[in-house]
């Protein structure tokens, strides 16, 4: 009897044993399930966001390739996802400022004749800015001012003028020191003009200077771009944008393009960029124009 109620009770241990290590086994197994799950989902959902990414900016180049106006929307798909872009102007108005601190010896270019619809130069704009001076500004206001740090400013005007292309050179530093060494211009300006960039806080770079334009007359002649190059302060980059007279607005430095693609799921994903219009290389800064074969010179 004692023998039968031992076994009874090693019995109900065991499956109470049993019991335990198959509810530990489930949990186990059900975490493991519900990962797999929560992995695969996430497999997809990344998938189908890189789709969806992918098909927004195939449809930017797509849109740039058709020609997509400036102000419009036009919409497709690519397999079955669907997408929309929309394209904008962007730079024009009276005050312009690089989106990104500048290297010095790297060249940035400000248009001042308009583009058309595929990105080509028009001169006969009704955007031409018809000023004919207009203030640059540059620095950070976060550098001292030394002689390693102090950046001067080259300015560079291409221009058309009694039928002929013709450019203009500034030379402008700030740091009066260095101006019996190198002959630029001194008695620079000090800035307190903000500039909004998006994105980023309020921006005041230090010095501004007005540059006069050369005259030209008639209606065919134009001043058509205008190259900014910082000098010196190698290990600091730099503020730099540009003011027009009152009243006198730069015209569009380039487009911008928003698309937005779906997929069937509902995911969707949006990209914004901006492609400034096409502008001379490296070259531009040792260039000679000439209307006439140079042999002949």
């Amino acid at each position: 009897m004692k023998a039968m109620k031992q076994w009874r009770q090693n019995s109900g241990q065991a499956v109470l044993i049993i019991v335990l290590v198959m509810a530990v086994a489930l949990t186990v197994g059900l975490a493991v399930v519900s990962r797999s799950v929560t992995d695969i989902r996430i497999s997809r959902q990344d998938e189908e966001s890189a789709r969806a990414f992918s098909a927004a900016e195939a449809g930017i180049e797509e849109q740039v390739a058709k020609g997509l106006s400036i102000g419009s929307e036009a919409g497709s798909s690519v397999g079955n996802v669907n997408y929309r872009v929309s394209a904008t102007a962007f730079g024009a108005g009276r005050k312009f400022i690089f989106p990104k601190q500048v290297k010095v010896g790297d060249t940035q270019y400000i248009w001042l004749v308009g583009h058309n619809q595929a990105g080509e130069m028009d001169d006969t704009s009704s955007s031409n800015y018809n000023a004919d001076s207009l203030e640059v500004i540059w620095g950070n206001p976060a550098v001292t001012a030394d002689a390693q740090k102090t950046p001067a400013l080259e300015a560079t005007l291409l221009y058309k003028d009694d039928g002929q292309f013709k450019m203009q050179r500034w030379a402008l530093d700030p740091l009066a020191e260095r101006l019996f060494l190198n002959g630029f211009d001194g008695n620079i300006g000090t800035n307190s003009e903000a500039f909004d960039i998006t994105g980023q806080p309020r921006v005041t770079p230090k010095y501004r200077q007005m540059i006069s334009f050369p005259a030209i007359s008639g209606a065919s002649e134009h001043y058509y771009l205008l190259g900014l190059k910082l000098l010196y302060s190698d290990d600091q980059d730099h503020w730099l944008a540009v003011m027009g007279e009152s009243g006198a607005n730069l015209p569009p430095q380039g487009v911008c393009y928003q698309a937005s693609a779906s997929v069937p799921s509902g995911i969707t994903r949006a990209i914004y960029q901006c492609r400034g219009y096409k502008t001379p290389g490296p070259f531009f800064d040792y260039a000679l124009f000439s209307d006439l074969d140079l042999a002949t010179l």
